[in-house]
């Protein structure tokens, strides 16, 4: 509200603020605060309404130029003054109507269409905007900190100094060099560092207990290297070993070692299933290629494999002599 003598625009008046301080003091309540509305609601709204505050005065301040307040903001009020929604403030007061002089001041309202000449809430005033820029990071602060709202400037200074012994605030601190940056802006920034502090692990990783990637891939390639030599000899063992059984015949080696390179457990079941066909001791004496039943190493093998009788095979046989 300005000092002095003024007219509003809306022509009524004169009134005049002569002691600020006095205004200040009258208007002063023990345990109530004065409280901002939005668009002069409570002299329109119907009697009774329920009036949903924008703010609350905390604190009154005489200067030269008149009265300044410090607002408590509510959340919605706040989004809507950073939108610039709502620039301005208009108070209510009471005066005497034979001296026109301002007695106290009963709450005050966001408008944007003020009576008075006042500056904006939101207006580009460096030193305002300061002011509640500083006060709103200071809340946010306070509740980041997990400090009591009522934190005086020192305490939320010392919790802060505590903070930036545990943890990184660079974060932080590019936020706040920029001096045209937002209080959404600086308030992520403490956010974030928050989020950091609650998932980081209490010291660094001991390097001695951990090797180089590249070094780790090394041993895995050896590794693998060593394992599919050893696959490969354990093949090599049992197909020798089955082919001298007489469990399969030598042009088999190369499907034997298919099979027991792939799976060598399977491969040592199929052999000790297949009964030995081949390399009998009486050999030597039958024809050659032909067992005692008069089929071949290679039909005998096929016999095997597909589990069939060796019976299908005596027809054709029988037809070529």
């Amino acid at each position: 509200m300005q000092a002095g003598t003024f007219v509003l625009n809306d022509g009524r008046g004169p009134y005049t603020l002569a002691d600020p301080e006095r205004v200040i003091q009258a208007s002063r309540r023990a345990k109530v605060e004065l409280y901002i509305d939005r668009d002069h609601e409570t002299q329109f709204a119907p009697k009774g309404s329920h009036i949903k505050a924008a703010g609350w005065i905390k604190e009154m301040e005489a200067r030269e130029d008149g009265i300044w307040a410090r607002i408590e903001w509510t959340a919605t009020a706040r989004e809507q003054i950073m939108a610039r929604e709502y620039r301005y403030i208009s108070p209510v007061f009471i005066y005497d109507q034979d001296t026109t002089n301002i007695l106290r001041i009963t709450h005050a309202s966001l408008t944007n269409d003020p009576a008075m000449e006042l500056t904006a809430v939101a207006s580009n005033n460096r030193n305002h905007n300061q002011k509640e820029k500083t006060e709103m990071l200071k809340d946010k602060m306070i509740e980041l900190l997990e400090l009591p709202k009522d934190a005086s400037d020192e305490a939320v200074a010392t919790a802060a100094s505590e903070r930036l012994a545990e943890n990184d605030l660079s974060e932080l601190q590019t936020a706040l060099d920029k001096k045209d940056g937002s209080v959404s802006e600086l308030a992520a920034a403490a956010s974030s560092l928050r989020e950091k502090a609650n998932t980081s692990t209490p010291t660094d990783p001991d390097p001695s207990k951990f090797v180089p990637i590249a070094a780790h891939k090394e041993v895995v390639d050896r590794v693998a290297v060593l394992e599919e030599t050893s696959r490969t000899e354990k093949a090599k063992l049992a197909v020798a070993s089955a082919i001298k059984d007489g469990k399969i015949a030598p042009g088999q080696r190369k499907w034997a070692m298919q099979y027991a390179s792939s799976n060598i457990d399977e491969f040592n079941k199929y052999v000790e299933a297949t009964p030995k066909i081949f390399g009998s001791e009486s050999a030597a004496s039958k024809q050659p290629g032909k067992a005692d039943n008069g089929l071949s190493a290679e039909q005998l093998a096929v016999c095997s494999q597909l589990g069939l009788s060796e019976d299908v095979f005596k027809p054709a046989e029988n037809a070529d002599q």
